[in-house]
C-alpha cells in the first residue's frame, strides 16, 4: 500500500471557512491541500445576506474592500431597507445605517477558493471524502486517494464527515446534533419592485421565512428548528410562496437542506483535527447568519495551526480558546435571544416583535450587523474584535 500524500494542512471543504483557512495558511508558506466533493462553481442553498461585520472581516483577512467586491460582481446588490411581516400584514419597514449586501453563493464561494489557490494552496475538486481518521489527520476519498495533513480542518458543512468522525470520540458529542434547522429555498424569476429584503414570521414555530433579492431571481426561503415544526415545513413554505408577490411556483427551483441553528459546539476537534464553519455548527441561532462565522472560524483555525506548527504542538487547545473567547461567547447570547424571539416576542402574532424593533431598532440593527454584541452589556462584538494571538507561542 502506497504512503498517503502528506501536507502541512489538509482542508476538507472549499466553502468560505475552508477557503479562508487555506488562504491564511498558504500565504504564510505552509503546504496546503483543499478537498471538496463538488466542482466549483456549485449550487449552494443560502439566503446570501452579508452583513457589515462580514465585510470588515473580509477586509481584515484578504485586504479587499466592499467597493472592490461590488465592482467585481461578488456583491451584486445592497440596500438599507428591510421589512418585517406576519402571515397577515406588514408589521414594520425601516431604513438602517449599514446596508445589507447580497451574494450568489456559487460565484461568492468560487471567488474565495480562487484567492486561496492564488496564495499557493492546491485544490482537488469532485472527489468525495469517504473515511476520516481524525487523530491521524488522514482522509480517504471515493477516487481511491489517501491524504494526510499534519493538521486537518473539517469545513465540509453541517453534515460533515469529518465532524462525524470527531464526535464518535468526543464526550458530549451527541449535543452537537441538536439545534439543526430544516430549510427550504425557492428561486423565483425576479421582479423589479422586489429589491427590498424582508422577514416573515408566524408560518412555522421556531423559525421564519425570508424574501431576498437574487441575481435574476427572488430568493425565497423558510427555516424551522428540526425538532419543532419540520414535518409541516413544506405546506407552510407553499403557503408563504402563494402569499408573496404572486410567485409563479411552477417556474421556481425549490431546494431543501439542513442548517445549523443553535447546534454550535466547543468540542471543536480532536488532536490535530479542527472543525470550522457549519461543520462546527457556527451560525447565529437568532437569524441563522453563517457566512461571517465561516470566514472568522476559518481564520481562527488557521491562526491556531500557525501558532503551534513550528513547535509541533496540537492546535486544538489554542483553537478552542479562540472560539470560546469570541464566537462561542456570542452564539451563547444569540441562543438566549432565539428563546426570547420565539417564546415572548411572538405574542400578538409577532406584533410585540414589531413594537420592540420600532423602539429599539438602532441597537437591534447594530447587533445584527455586528457593531454590537448580543450581550447588550458589551458595546463591541467580541467575535469581530477578538483577534487570533499567534504571538502567544
Amino acid at each position: 500500500m502506497s504512503s498517503p500524500h502528506t501536507v502541512d494542512a489538509l482542508i476538507v471543504g472549499a466553502g468560505p471557512a475552508g477557503a479562508t483557512a487555506g488562504y491564511v495558511l498558504a500565504r504564510e508558506g505552509l503546504k496546503v491541500l483543499i478537498l471538496d466533493k463538488a466542482r466549483f462553481p456549485r449550487q449552494k442553498i443560502c439566503g446570501g445576506l452579508v452583513t457589515w461585520k462580514t465585510l470588515r472581516v473580509l477586509e481584515e483577512i484578504f485586504g479587499i474592500s466592499p467597493q472592490t467586491l461590488r465592482s467585481q460582481g461578488t456583491l451584486f446588490h445592497s440596500t438599507r431597507e428591510y421589512t418585517l411581516r406576519n402571515r397577515r400584514r406588514l408589521l414594520f419597514a425601516e431604513h438602517q445605517r449599514d446596508p445589507f449586501y447580497f451574494v450568489d453563493r456559487g460565484r461568492y464561494d468560487q471567488f474565495w477558493l480562487d484567492k486561496a489557490i492564488a496564495a499557493g494552496a492546491d485544490a482537488v475538486q469532485g472527489d468525495r471524502v469517504t473515511g476520516v481518521d481524525p487523530d491521524a489527520g488522514m482522509v480517504h476519498t471515493r477516487g481511491g486517494k489517501t491524504y494526510r495533513g499534519k493538521a486537518l480542518i473539517g469545513a465540509d458543512g453541517v453534515l460533515s464527515r469529518v465532524k462525524a468522525s470527531v464526535m464518535k470520540h468526543a464526550a458530549g458529542g451527541r449535543r452537537h446534533y441538536h439545534g439543526m434547522a430544516a430549510a427550504m429555498v425557492a428561486h423565483v424569476p425576479d421582479r423589479e419592485d422586489m429589491a427590498v429584503p424582508g422577514l416573515s414570521f408566524g408560518y412555522v414555530p421556531w423559525g421564519y421565512a425570508w424574501s431576498f433579492p437574487g441575481p435574476g431571481y427572488r430568493n425565497y426561503g423558510m427555516l424551522t428548528l428540526k425538532t419543532r415544526g419540520a414535518k409541516n415545513l413544506r405546506a407552510a413554505f407553499h403557503e408563504f410562496l402563494k402569499s408573496r408577490s404572486g410567485a409563479d411556483i411552477r417556474r421556481a427551483s425549490i431546494y431543501s437542506r439542513l442548517l445549523p441553528y443553535g447546534c454550535f459546539t466547543d468540542v471543536a476537534g480532536s488532536k490535530c483535527t479542527l472543525l470550522a464553519g457549519d461543520a462546527c455548527g457556527l451560525a447565529d441561532p437568532f437569524l441563522g447568519e453563517g457566512i461571517f462565522y465561516a470566514h472568522r472560524s476559518g481564520q481562527l483555525a488557521a491562526e491556531a495551526i500557525l501558532s503551534t506548527h513550528r513547535v509541533g504542538w496540537s492546535p486544538l487547545n489554542q483553537y478552542r480558546h479562540l472560539l470560546r473567547r469570541s464566537i462561542i461567547y456570542e452564539l451563547q447570547f444569540a441562543s438566549a435571544w432565539q428563546h426570547i424571539l420565539y417564546r415572548l416576542l411572538r405574542l400578538g402574532d409577532y406584533r410585540l416583535l414589531a413594537i420592540s424593533v420600532r423602539y429599539f431598532h438602532r441597537p437591534i440593527e447594530d447587533v445584527v450587523q455586528g457593531r454590537r454584541s448580543f450581550n447588550w452589556r458589551h458595546r463591541h462584538n467580541p467575535a469581530l474584535y477578538q483577534m487570533a494571538a499567534r504571538c502567544l507561542f
